[in-house]
């Protein structure tokens, strides 16, 4: 199909060829995720894929390898979360803990709870 693997990461793959548009395959053992800017693009992919593969029509990508994914094609902006994951883990660990949203709020929290942090060093 003429795309090749990226060298940053070995699941990306983009077109061999040069294209006017940006177009990338996320592809991890059997799932997959087509990123486009045409919906041509993507439906001639889905098309050489269906040649060979069955492939479900599934639309928008929500989740993908426990990352919860929204976008906003209007501001295309895209929001990744791994908040359900790291919920089922620490709770599969018997763990309860304080959400932080940031960092400073967290070395607050830490300096109004604990002697245990050596101030002089922050």
């Amino acid at each position: 199909m003429n795309y090749s693997a990226s060298i940053a990461d070995q699941c990306l793959f983009v077109p061999t060829a040069a294209t006017e548009e940006r177009v990338a395959v996320l592809l991890w053992v059997d799932d997959f995720v087509l990123m486009y800017e045409s919906e041509q693009t993507a439906s001639s992919f889905l098309a050489r894929l269906r040649q060979r593969f069955n492939i479900p029509t599934v639309g928008p990508v929500a989740q993908f390898l426990g990352m919860d994914i929204s976008y906003k094609p209007e501001t295309r902006k895209m929001f990744l979360s791994q908040e359900h994951t790291i919920d089922v883990l620490l709770e599969r660990a018997r763990m309860c803990c304080k959400v932080v949203s940031t960092l400073k709020n967290f070395i607050e929290y830490l300096l109004q709870s604990s002697q245990l942090v050596n101030t002089q060093n922050i």
